[in-house]
C-alpha cells in the first residue's frame, strides 16, 4: 500500500509551471482600446503522458472505445496501472458531439486527447489545475509573447480577427499556488533575478549588462516560452558540457552555444506562426522531422539544430495548407 500511495503521489505533483498551456476563454477591451484576454490554464496530453512514462516505466496502459448515443458520441479513455502484477483501472468520457462531426480529423484527435486527460485526472495527475481561476492578460499586437492569439473572437458587441501574443502570468499563478497549499517549483521568470545575481557584474561604462547576463536574460526568457523547466536547462548544459550543470557555472562558450540552440527552436514557431499555423500542427510538424514523441520543443532542440531537419521543416511549412 505504502508504494502504491507513493506512485499515486508522484503522479500527482505540480508540473513546472512552464510546462502549462494556455486557452483563449475570450477578449475584451478595455477604455483605453487595449484587448484583453482572459486565458485558463491546462496540460497537453503529451506531458500528462511523459508524467506516466517517468512514473511507471512501462508498467501502464491506455485504451479507448466509443460510445453512441443515438447521433452523438463520447470516447472513453481507461488509464491501467500494473502494480507487481496487480492491474488498477481509472476511466473517464469525453464528449465529441455528433458522429458527423468526428469525421473531421481534428476534431476526432482532439475527443481522444480530451478523453485522455480527464482519465488522467482520476489517478490525480493535474487535478491541481482544478483549484485555478481564470486569468486576464493584455494582447500585444507582435508576436514576441510566449503564445500567440490568432483567429476571430467576439469582442464586446463585434466579431472581429486578433492578431498577437501574450505572456502568462506564471507568478501569480505561483503565488497562487502555493496560497492554496500546493508544492511549486519557482518558475525560470522569477529566477532571472536569482542568476544575474549570483553572476559578476563587470564595470561598464554604458551601464549595460555584460555579455554573459544578457544571453542569460534571453536564455531564461526564451525557455519559458517553449515551456521549458530549470531541470531541462541543466539536462541540455550536461549535454553541451558534461563538466557544466547550471547556468550560474556554464562558461561563455556554453551560454553562445544554448542561446543559439534556443533560437532555432524560435526561427521555426515564428515561422508556423507567420503562416498561421495551429500550434498543435507545428508539434505534429516537429515529431514527423524527427521521428521523436514531442511533450515540449527542447525535447528535440539538438534535432532542431540540424541542417536536414531545418530544411525539412521550413519545407513542411512552406507546404502547409489549412483544412477546408
Amino acid at each position: 500500500m505504502e508504494q502504491n500511495h507513493k506512485f499515486v503521489n508522484q503522479l500527482a505533483e505540480v508540473f513546472p509551471l512552464e510546462k502549462l498551456k494556455w486557452i483563449v476563454v475570450s477578449i475584451y477591451k478595455q477604455q483605453n482600446q487595449q484587448l484583453m484576454a482572459i486565458i485558463s490554464p491546462y496540460l497537453d496530453s503529451r506531458e500528462l503522458m511523459s508524467r506516466f512514462d517517468n512514473v511507471l516505466g512501462g508498467a501502464w496502459s491506455c485504451n479507448y472505445k466509443t460510445i453512441e448515443r443515438g447521433d452523438l458520441l463520447a470516447i472513453e479513455c481507461t488509464i491501467s496501472v500494473d502494480i507487481n502484477g496487480q492491474v488498477f483501472s481509472r476511466s473517464d468520457i469525453a464528449d465529441v458531439d455528433t458522429k458527423a462531426s468526428f469525421a473531421n480529423n481534428s476534431i476526432m484527435k482532439s475527443g481522444y486527447s480530451n478523453a485522455f486527460k480527464r482519465a488522467a485526472v482520476s489517478w490525480g495527475t493535474g487535478r491541481y489545475l482544478y483549484a485555478l481561476d481564470n486569468y486576464f492578460v493584455p494582447i500585444s499586437n507582435n508576436s514576441n509573447g510566449a503564445f500567440k492569439v490568432s483567429g476571430k473572437y467576439k469582442v464586446g458587441q463585434e466579431t472581429m480577427y486578433v492578431k498577437g501574443s501574450f505572456n502568462p502570468p506564471l507568478s501569480q499563478v505561483y503565488n497562487d499556488l502555493r496560497k492554496k497549499g500546493f508544492a511549486v517549483n519557482e518558475p525560470l521568470q522569477l529566477q532571472t533575478n536569482h542568476v544575474q545575481q549570483n553572476t559578476p557584474v563587470q564595470q561598464n561604462t554604458q551601464n549595460s549588462l555584460p555579455p554573459k547576463n544578457n544571453e542569460v536574460n534571453e536564455i531564461l526568457q526564451l525557455t519559458s516560452q517553449f515551456g521549458g523547466s530549470a531541470n531541462d536547462l541543466k539536462e541540455i548544459i550536461k549535454k553541451i558540457n558534461i563538466q557544466e550543470t547550471s547556468l550560474e557555472e556554464a562558461s561563455q562558450k556554453t551560454i553562445s552555444q544554448l542561446r543559439k540552440l534556443l533560437l532555432h527552436v524560435k526561427s521555426f514557431f515564428d515561422r508556423a506562426y507567420d503562416s498561421n499555423i495551429p500550434n498543435n500542427v507545428a508539434y505534429e510538424m516537429l515529431e514527423s522531422a524527427t521521428h521523436k514523441r514531442v511533450s515540449h520543443p527542447l525535447d528535440v532542440i539538438f534535432d532542431i539544430a540540424d541542417p536536414e531537419i531545418r530544411n525539412n521543416l521550413i519545407v513542411r511549412i512552406q507546404n502547409y495548407r489549412k483544412p477546408a
